[in-house]
């Protein structure tokens, strides 16, 4: 059968992803978040059904680069869009994330973003999967070279899985 995963960011979606779907799936999300709010309200509503916890798919823009100033040029559009989002914004200020702020400081970029070196990513990647997310899907933002960065990205990640290709 084809697995149904719903797109959830808060405590109802949450609930019904982990009572219904086969798997939740998550943008933008902190890590501290999906470990503390999303993992037990999927937990909450698989209980309601009966059933095990469905997975977590967490996906995060990705930006291979460590200078802060190219991450916030890739990232800023995205961000300034998706802030203004009911949804996200309501995520967001529940995970304590500053909103108000343009020039986001390299904390707080990285809690909703993973970026870096190909040594910090795959490290970012790895903290994730060790707080119970189940699989980590990434977008790759880039100021320059998209293919030759996204080869760089898939050889950083490859020690995590062998079969990413």
């Amino acid at each position: 059968p084809l697995p149904i995963y719903i797109s959830a960011l808060r405590p109802r979606a949450l609930r019904l992803a982990g009572e219904l779907a086969d798997g939740a799936l998550a943008w933008l999300a902190p890590i501290n978040y999906l470990r503390d709010e999303a993992l037990p309200r999927l937990d909450e509503g698989a209980a309601r059904g009966g059933r095990a916890r469905p997975r977590l798919v967490a996906s995060f823009p990705c930006v291979m680069n460590e200078d802060i100033d190219v991450v916030r040029k890739c990232l800023q559009p995205m961000l300034s869009l998706y802030r203004t989002l009911p949804f996200y914004a309501s995520m967001l200020k529940a995970a304590n994330v500053d909103l108000d702020r343009k020039d986001w400081p390299a904390e707080e970029l990285s809690r909703v973003a993973i970026w870096g070196s190909p040594d910090r990513i795959r490290e970012q990647v790895s903290n994730a999967l060790a707080q119970g997310i189940d699989e980590i899907t990434l977008k790759l933002f880039t100021d320059g070279n998209s293919v030759q960065e996204l080869t760089r990205l898939v050889s950083a990640l490859r020690t995590l899985n062998p079969a990413v290709e």
